[in-house]
């Protein structure tokens, strides 16, 4: 896909867009046209096309007006339309201006499909990049222009001290290769294996030994992950479902969350790393896309995960949890909150255990970790006397314990008063 001579102008040398630029008065040319380049240069390397990139788009520029786009360039504006057109977003490609069919895109609730006509004007021009769009040229037996093969190679070529090393982690593919940025301290994160994978490539396996010699030599055809990329993004619209990073948030368990909505989208094991950004969001998706997004050759799955963890689940964050740990305590809890009732107090104790206990060293088995500190949080309290002379063994049996105590305790108490 060639560049239109003034497109490398508009970048802004150093300009790393961690969110969308603010709107309004202060917005001014060079930011617009710098946001524009940025985000083809972003979903360019990214191979994002198709309804994936409607979705981006959307995200993108929401909340943009007639006259934000008018402070750009209108080359650039215009060569920005014929990207999203090119990779597989319709609009309108008509005389006059291009700023309302723009605004259009965003008030759409589904992606436009195209129709056998647009297609045609659009296939004309050799600019058929997306895989959806591949898929129906193909189908279509159209004979492409020569010199128009799309790519997923960057827009430019990013240099500097965040290249890729060799690998220092031992539960990374021994061919990997990891980030530079050495992390502070050892970490036992291993993303587990997606359920059935070894099942699904055994299958797939025994197919292939069907197959005569000449159907192995025969190429095969590009995967299209369009629309499991476009299916897990919506999975994870909400960004509240999304690992942010923020403080009680575990990778681990995101992870196991993310295998399972990419088994639903059908997904695979191989693609995980281009769907790995949806799961994203708040200061770790501003990560992802300043540092990890851009570097060339791409991150492999496991490699995202530890340089995530690594930024985000520190030394520093592990003490704090081990410190907030050791000081639950249903007897302060209570002093802490005077105008609730002592069974309220208990359900807090067991929110905060199991709020920590995922940041906490796991030197029991996590059932017996979270049943032996509820029993330690709970001494002294003499309502819960009655539930530690004979303590359950298990978590969800001291917790059930504690609760009748208290409550006995409590009607007692009434009862005398």
């Amino acid at each position: 896909m060639s560049l239109p001579s003034f497109y490398v102008e508009h970048r802004i040398p150093g300009k790393k867009w961690q969110r969308p630029p603010i709107l309004g008065d202060t917005l001014d040319s060079e930011t617009v046209n710098g946001w524009l380049v940025s985000r083809m240069d972003i979903w360019r390397e990214e191979g994002i096309g198709d309804e994936s990139l409607w979705i981006e788009y959307q995200q993108d520029f929401n909340g943009w007006k007639v006259e934000d786009f008018a402070k750009g360039d209108t080359d650039l504006v215009r060569s920005f339309r014929d990207y999203l057109r090119s990779w597989g977003v319709y609009v309108p490609y008509k005389k006059g201006p291009v700023i309302p069919h723009l605004i259009g895109l965003l008030r759409e609730d589904e992606p436009v499909e195209w129709t056998e006509d647009t297609f045609q004007q659009l296939a004309k021009t050799g600019k058929v990049y997306s895989h959806g769009l591949k898929q129906r040229q193909q189908s279509q037996h159209i004979l492409r222009p020569t010199g128009q093969e799309g790519t997923n190679q960057s827009l430019h070529t990013q240099t500097g001290p965040e290249t890729l090393v060799a690998n220092s982690r031992n539960w990374l593919p021994q061919s990997g290769s990891t980030m530079q940025e050495t992390p502070s301290h050892s970490t036992d994160f291993r993303p587990p294996r997606p359920p059935n994978q070894s099942n699904l490539q055994s299958q797939n396996n025994d197919q292939n030994d069907l197959q005569n010699d000449d159907q192995n030599d025969l190429p095969k055809p590009p995967r299209d992950i369009s629309k499991a990329l476009t299916d897990l993004t919506k999975l994870y619209s909400d960004d509240k479902l999304k690992f942010r990073g923020d403080k009680y948030q575990y990778l681990q368990i995101e992870i196991i969350i993310f295998y399972e909505n990419c088994e639903k989208v059908g997904l695979q094991e191989v693609d995980y790393n281009r769907g790995f950004s949806s799961m994203l969001g708040g200061r770790a998706r501003e990560y992802y896309f300043e540092r990890l997004a851009r570097l060339r050759p791409r991150p492999d799955f496991r490699q995202m995960c530890e340089a995530i963890q690594t930024h985000f689940e520190t030394s520093e964050r592990r003490v704090a949890y081990q410190m907030e740990w050791m000081q639950i305590s249903l007897q302060r809890t209570i002093e802490d909150n005077p105008d609730r009732s002592k069974l309220d107090c208990l359900e807090i104790v067991f929110a905060d255990i199991r709020k920590i206990q995922p940041g906490i060293p796991p030197a029991l088995s996590v059932d017996q970790q979270l049943r032996d500190r509820a029993h330690q949080a709970v001494l002294g309290v003499p309502e819960c006397s009655l539930a530690l002379m004979n303590p359950p063994l298990s978590w969800e049996g001291l917790c059930n314990a504690l609760r009748s105590s208290i409550s006995i305790e409590t009607r007692s108490f009434k009862r005398h008063d």
